[in-house]
Parts: C-alpha cells; structure tokens; sequence
C-alpha cells in the first residue's frame, strides 16, 4: 500500500537545488528543499514522494548513501575520515560506538582524554589516526592496526559530541505533564560537523545515521543539518547492512 508524504515551503531564495536517488525500501527519506529563482517572492512549493514496496526517492543536496558496513568500509579505504555520535561520559558502550572502541582502541582513549561528564563537549570532537590494511579473502579475525604504521591505509575516526547522555530524560512540560526528552542535540550536531569540515574539508567522509539509533532522534532532520553543514564534501552515509 502506497504511503504520500508532503512538503511544503516557503522560499525566496535563489537557485533550485538537489538530487534524486534511489535507495532501498526501509530508510527514511531525506528533506528535500527545492529553490527557485524569484525576485524576492514567496513561492510554495508541494513535492509529493511515493513510496512503495520496491524502491522510493529520497532527495538530498549532495550526501551520497551506501548500504553496508562502515568500518568494514573505511577498513578496505573507502573513506580517508568515519565519523560517529558520542555521548559526554567516555563510555563508548553500545551502537557502533561499542564496535569502535573494540577496533579502534586509540578512538577510545581519545574520547577518555577528554572530561567525563562536561556538556562544553556538545558540539566537539575528539579524534585518533589508525593505520588499517585490507582484510584478505577468506582472512578470519581484526585486521584492523593502531600501532603499525605500515599498513596500506591511514585513517581517522572522530568521535564527535553529539549528546550529553545515553539515556532519556523526565521532564515536565508547561502543562505539567511529564515527557521523556531522548539525548539527541541536534544543535551540537550541527556544530560538531561544522568544525569537522573545517578541519577534514576535502577528504572522503563516512557516518553512520548519528543520532537516529539510541539516541533517538529524527534522521529527516538530522540529514538536512548534515548536508547542510558538509555542502560541498565528499560524505557518505552508510546504512548498516551485515
């Protein structure tokens, strides 16, 4: 059975911009912002996206999104940079977070270099340089190296600080009802990946869906704030895909 999705907008800015994709069913389409050029007049624009059973479209400006194994990827050399989602307490314990520090030791103790438990962390990150080399076929077991620096690929993994905790809070609302607030920080996702590009501009960049798991957040807004922030880099999502 078909599902309609719409969105509106109002805008006076300048160009048309973004791209259509296929991707498979079961992710989640991405906001698409369509831009005409007008002079300084509000136009309301209605796309109508259509998905079924076999494939729909998602619309991005340029994020390019893969389905597989991110450090399986970034192990073979398909990314220079991976970024994931960390919270504020050094823990590292769960989500593909856990599978870093298992990996990527020097990611761990980079996170553990900075202070538990400090909310100035919202929107930074800490980083480490590994040295991978690919896994041959047939090779059982990590082939994944810290220390040996001759190994085929260099590649960094940046832990940035996109929420504070890993658990939701109980808040209570101007009603007086009490609501669980999730840890996602959408404004310290947006912050952390403007300062990755300063640093990592011009190199590939690879993610995984940063505070759309555990952290509960919603990944139509959190693509849009990554595409915004990463416009005009080399980035890849990776939808998780054994």
């Amino acid at each position: 059975m078909n599902k309609e999705l719409y969105h509106r907008e109002r805008e006076n800015s300048s160009n048309c911009v973004g791209e259509i994709r296929h991707i498979r069913p079961g992710d989640i389409s991405i906001p698409f912002l369509r831009r005409f050029r007008s002079q300084s007049i509000a136009i309301e624009v209605l796309l109508k996206v259509v998905f079924s059973s076999q494939t729909f479209l998602a619309f991005t400006n340029n994020m390019k999104i893969v389905h597989g194994d991110l450090l399986s990827m970034a192990q073979q050399g398909d990314f220079d940079v991976i970024i994931h989602g960390c919270n504020c307490f050094n823990t590292m314990g769960a989500g593909i977070a856990k599978s870093i520090k298992q990996n990527f030791p020097s990611a761990y103790k980079a996170d553990c270099q900075t202070r538990e438990g400090n909310p100035d962390k919202l929107g930074t990150y800490s980083s480490a340089e590994v040295f991978c080399h690919p896994r041959l076929p047939g090779q059982r077991g990590q082939s994944m190296h810290d220390e040996l620096e001759i190994q085929h690929h260099k590649l960094t993994v940046v832990n940035a600080y996109t929420q504070y905790g890993w658990k939701p809070t109980i808040k209570t609302n101007r009603r007086g009802q009490r609501v669980h607030v999730m840890p996602v920080n959408y404004d310290a996702i947006r912050l952390a990946f403007r300062n990755i590009k300063q640093e990592f501009s011009g190199r590939r960049l690879g993610y995984p869906k940063i505070g759309a798991g555990l952290a509960g957040g919603n990944w139509d807004i959190i693509a849009r704030i990554i595409d915004e922030e990463l416009r005009g880099e080399d980035h890849t999502l990776v939808v998780y895909q054994p």
